[in-house]
């Protein structure tokens, strides 16, 4: 039963992870959503962030460069180190990881 809970919940976290990609790949630009620049930046940055998470949950790769994104965004810069922390202790890197938990101090 255990087993069960923890695919289906793998499968659940794949499809909230292939859904963002896609939402990420449909917003080309804010005139097609219909918003101002900065609601655009901050709706894409907000899907990254998301899309980082899960990505930082299943150790992806492809974390780090989502997190270089947000990174650059002060509102989004801290999330970013919190999530950075999180994968280095994930990977058993606590040093990493408290370098990481300064960042957001």
């Amino acid at each position: 039963m255990l087993a069960q809970l923890l695919d289906r919940s793998f499968g659940l976290i794949e499809q909230a992870h292939a859904g963002y990609l896609e939402l990420l790949s449909l917003m080309e630009t804010s005139e097609s959503l219909g918003v101002t620049n900065s609601v655009y930046h901050y709706m894409k940055l907000a899907v990254i962030y998301a899309l980082s998470a899960l990505e930082t949950l299943n150790g992806r790769s492809t974390a780090a460069d989502h997190l270089q994104i947000l990174e650059r965004d002060p509102l989004f810069e801290v999330n970013a180190w919190r999530l950075r922390g999180n994968a280095a202790l994930r990977q058993g890197n606590t040093e990493r990881a408290d370098a990481c938990i300064r960042k957001t101090e």
